[in-house]
């Protein structure tokens, strides 16, 4: 499970970033495509607040304006409204030439909530991209070290706990095996793949860099071999 964790994190992190560009498209389709058809073919012209409800908890429940357009006196509800907003106050309106009991603000308020969506998106699509990249690296790293690698069959000391990796808010289990003077350290691993103590676990180790190698608990393409092979000059750094 530990060793799906980026690509899950990437699928889902990417999905919602999928997701939340979609709603601001829609957004921009619905409510912009409403606010560009009347600010297209509009009279501008000042209102007048002439009421405003409170709630119980003192907020605007609405705000209603007067003006006049096409020959005509208009009482109507802002479809936006501010704390600041008193009565008396005057406010520059764009008014449908069709349709005077329709109207808009004079700045296009849609793109606020469209460029929210849209930067989180950004976000949230970049770290799952990041993360599936990371991931596939990872994952192609680890493929080569199994095709490639040098065997060696090292003696499993124990587990431990490492902290810098956690889980739900608890540390990954690692195992731990040394062969020779060498010491490795695994990533994190489920219950399952975890070996007592004296266990033989196979590692793989880069031809050309003893400080990168993988532990290969469940393939078996390698047999332990009846003498294990020399250790190296220098130990390959914990992983």
């Amino acid at each position: 499970m530990h060793k799906k964790v980026l690509h899950i994190l990437g699928v889902v992190f990417f999905s919602v970033g999928l997701l939340l560009a979609v709603i601001a498209i829609i957004l921009y389709a619905t409510i912009g495509r409403n606010y560009r058809d009347i600010a297209r073919d509009s009279i501008r012209t000042t209102a007048t607040i002439v009421d405003i409800r409170h709630g119980v908890g003192g907020d605007s429940l609405r705000v209603y304006v007067e003006y006049e357009a096409c020959g005509m006196i208009v009482t109507a509800p802002l479809r936006w409204s501010s704390t600041n907003m008193f009565v008396g106050q005057r406010l520059e309106i764009l008014v449908s030439s069709q349709n005077p009991h329709e109207f808009v603000n004079t700045w296009p308020f849609y793109w606020i909530p469209v460029g929210i969506l849209l930067g989180l998106a950004v976000i949230f699509g970049s770290l799952g991209a990041g993360f599936l990249i990371y991931d596939k690296r990872k994952q192609h790293k680890f493929q080569w070290l199994l095709e490639y690698g040098d065997p060696i069959w090292a003696n499993v000391l124990g587990t431990e706990h490492n902290w810098r990796i956690q889980i739900n808010g608890q540390p990954a289990t690692v195992l731990v095996a040394a062969h020779g003077h060498m010491q490795f350290v695994s990533g994190p691993l489920d219950n399952n793949d975890l070996l007592n103590i004296g266990d033989h676990v196979k590692i793989l180790l880069h031809p050309e860099d003893a400080n990168t190698y993988v532990f290969d608990i469940h393939n078996e393409s390698f047999r332990i071999p009846s003498q294990p092979p020399a250790p190296l000059e220098e130990a390959p750094n914990v992983n």
